[in-house]
Order: C-alpha cells, then structure tokens, then sequence
C-alpha cells in the first residue's frame, strides 16, 4: 500500500544540500564588486546585475522569483531543481544519475521555473498533494497539455 505521505512531507526537517549558498558563486555568475549576491533561501534570486548577460535579456527574466510557488514544500523543490541547472557540477548533484552535466544559461532556467511553477499551481488547482498522488487521467485532463506550451 502506498503512503499518503510525500517524500518531502516526510521529512520536512531535512536540510536542502543547498542551505546557505551563494547562488552566483555555486554557479559561476560574476557580479561586480560589492553587489548583493542571491542566496538559498531568499524566495526572489536577482540576476541583474550578473556580467555579460545578453543585453536583449529583459530585466524580468533575470529575476527568478519562487514567491509565485505557494506551497513552501514545492517552492524548496523548484529552487533545488533551478540550482541543480545552474550548477550541475556541485556535490550534490553530480553524482545524481541522468543529471544534466552541462550548466544551463539563466534565460533557460528562467524558462524551467515558469514551467515548474505553473506545473505546480496545476497540481493544486486539481488538489494533488504530492506526484504519488497524479495519474495518467490527471496528465490527459483537459488543460494538461497547456503545462507544455510555452
């Protein structure tokens, strides 16, 4: 019989491998001297001024903001998955198997976390409370396939 309990409500106590990280550092983004760095836990990460940033990029999508993810179990997911992309190689995700192994660009992980977030307000609006719960009718419901535009 499966648990009720998803594996992050089960250990709601566990430290993320990111706790404390300096999100430019871990990921190899060059702020100029003296400007503030995002860190884990803050809930909005602001890339403006990272350097050599494509000067099409809008402001908008240099400013990653978890905010938007209610749950505060989901919003701790789609930060690890974001920081996992940028820094693949870090110690925690480099020995996952299947991990990407290439650091994606900020536009893309920008990307990521508007699919994850609306992916995530999907997931409430149909009242599943973890992935064990979702099921091949939950992904062919009308308005699944909208998850996959872009």
């Amino acid at each position: 019989m499966r648990s009720a309990v998803s594996p992050i409500q089960a250990d709601d106590r566990r430290a993320a491998p990111f706790t404390g990280s300096d999100i430019c550092g871990e990921a190899g983004l060059t702020l100029p001297p003296d400007t503030y760095r995002p860190v884990f836990e803050e809930d909005l990460w602001d890339f403006t001024d990272v350097v050599g940033l494509p000067v099409d990029m809008a402001l908008a999508n240099r400013r990653f903001d978890f905010a938007a993810i209610t749950d505060p179990r989901w919003r701790m997911v789609a930060k690890e998955l974001v920081l996992a992309l940028l820094a693949p190689r870090h110690e925690a995700v480099a020995l996952l198997p299947r991990a990407y192994r290439t650091p994606l660009h900020l536009r893309s992980c920008n990307g990521r976390l508007k699919e994850i977030t609306r992916f995530f307000a999907w997931l409430a609006q149909r009242g599943l409370p973890s992935l064990e719960h979702l099921e091949t009718a939950d992904c062919e419901a009308p308005g699944a396939s909208a998850l996959h535009r872009r």
